[in-house]
């Protein structure tokens, strides 16, 4: 029996419980997640015109280690920006994730697809290594002893100040841990060349200003890069059911945790970010029926749309224009 719906709900009041269990936020204590998370949107980002590894990156809600960005500076970054709202990752995670991220790009491995991580997007039409963009002469020397060392040092130097604002610059990259991430001015304006975000979006408190936020940041023809979970995450038995309830008895479900979902479908992100700007170049909508239908909807989501209804997850890759 699945007893997340249940317990939740109740920690959700009682945060300090989270804190004694130590319940983390998942996915990227894995270093191979962070290698496929990575890899999949670097991939993606390549089809529709990225012409070179992004060397400024920043990413929304990294988790429980920055091992994403790990991956990134491995592959060629020469900075990174790692923005959570708490402090989840620790150092001795992200030295053991940043050690076995080392060994897989050294062997070159196939990026962990469907039936490892079939939860995982964006999906890719291969899941072999991309020789194409990170290829082997390049990579030895994004892997030279030397870089390695110093990307580890980063890592190592953090020490116990994971969570507050450091800068640590020495050649050649650099590493920004922001907690919390939540104010414009945390990153400079115009200086991101790639954001990324997986299943962050859905728990931010005012998409709207986030988007704006994160057009700001970006450099003019630079990427965002984003998967969107639109499901209820295991707080109601059917995957669309938080749409159900009114903002009153929402409250009363979700409790005092910040993390909790936003309740935004597909169009109150696609329609904020374009309303900033940015431009929809490449997506992945994932559709699921099985949810509940129109007249069981809360009159606060009578909105939704068709499309919204059935959209229980979307892959989003946006651009800034140029001009």
């Amino acid at each position: 029996m699945n007893i997340k719906p249940i317990i939740k709900p109740i920690l959700n009041n009682f945060p300090f419980l989270y804190d004694w269990l130590r319940i983390g936020t998942g996915g990227t204590i894995s270093a191979r997640y962070c290698y496929s998370i990575w890899l999949r949107h670097l991939v993606k980002a390549r089809q529709e015109g990225l012409a070179e590894i992004p060397r400024v990156v920043a990413e929304l809600g990294p988790g429980d280690s920055i091992g994403v960005g790990l991956a990134a500076l491995l592959t060629g970054a020469s900075k990174y920006y790692a923005l959570d709202l708490k402090k989840y990752a620790n150092t001795k995670r992200n030295l053991e994730i940043f050690d076995q991220l080392v060994e897989l790009f050294k062997k070159r491995e196939p990026i962990p697809g469907d039936i490892e991580l079939n939860f995982v997007r964006p999906k890719l039409d291969s899941y072999d290594f991309p020789d194409s963009i990170l290829p082997e002469g390049y990579m030895n020397r994004m892997l030279d002893k030397e870089r390695v060392a110093t990307i580890r040092r980063l890592v190592e130097d953090a020490s116990e100040q994971i969570g507050a604002n450091i800068t640590i610059n020495p050649a050649p990259c650099g590493i920004k841990y922001i907690v919390p991430w939540d104010k414009e001015d945390r990153v400079k304006e115009n200086s991101v060349d790639f954001l990324l975000s997986q299943a962050v979006m859905e728990h931010v408190k005012n998409p709207n200003h986030t988007y704006e936020v994160i057009y700001k940041w970006l450099k003019p023809g630079a990427y965002l890069s984003q998967d969107v979970d639109f499901r209820s995450h295991n707080m109601t038995w059917r995957w669309n059911a938080h749409w159900r309830f009114n903002a009153f008895n929402w409250r009363l479900l979700a409790g005092r945790r910040d993390w909790v979902i936003n309740r935004e479908p597909y169009s109150r992100h696609l329609e904020p970010m374009e309303n900033t700007g940015l431009v929809l170049i490449a997506g992945q909508k994932i559709k699921d029926e099985t949810g509940i239908k129109r007249e069981e909807l809360s009159e606060d989501f009578a909105y939704l749309s068709d499309e919204d209804l059935v959209t229980s997850g979307a892959y989003m890759l946006a651009r800034k224009p140029i001009n």
